[in-house]
């Protein structure tokens, strides 16, 4: 279980009409990375936390969410490796309340 505080800031929406998902992108620090799968990314800088919906249907029942450790590489934090995680529902709930606030 990960707590939505400090180490969690919306980063940006996006809107797929190809897919016709919505996905939030959200920055948080290493020690919540650290927290999730231990020390299995010992170079990262943070990571990316995303969770993706039904476009305009954000239920946490129908959502998939996935993280990312971050490296910066050349001044830009890239992402490199995606991983599928289980959150709790009222978890991804305050994540999509944070980003629909911004």
């Amino acid at each position: 279980m990960i707590t939505i505080d400090h180490k969690i800031k919306f980063g940006e929406r996006y809107d797929s009409g190809a897919y016709k998902t919505t996905t939030f992108y959200f920055e948080a620090d290493t020690s919540l990375l650290k927290e999730l799968v231990g020390n299995k990314y010992p170079e990262a800088d943070g990571m990316t936390i995303s969770i993706e919906c039904p476009i305009n249907c954000f239920d946490a029942c129908k959502a998939s969410v996935e993280i990312s450790p971050d490296e910066e590489i050349g001044g830009t934090a890239t992402e490199y490796d995606w991983t599928a995680i289980v959150l709790p529902y009222e978890e991804i709930d305050a994540l999509i309340d944070m980003a629909m606030k911004q």
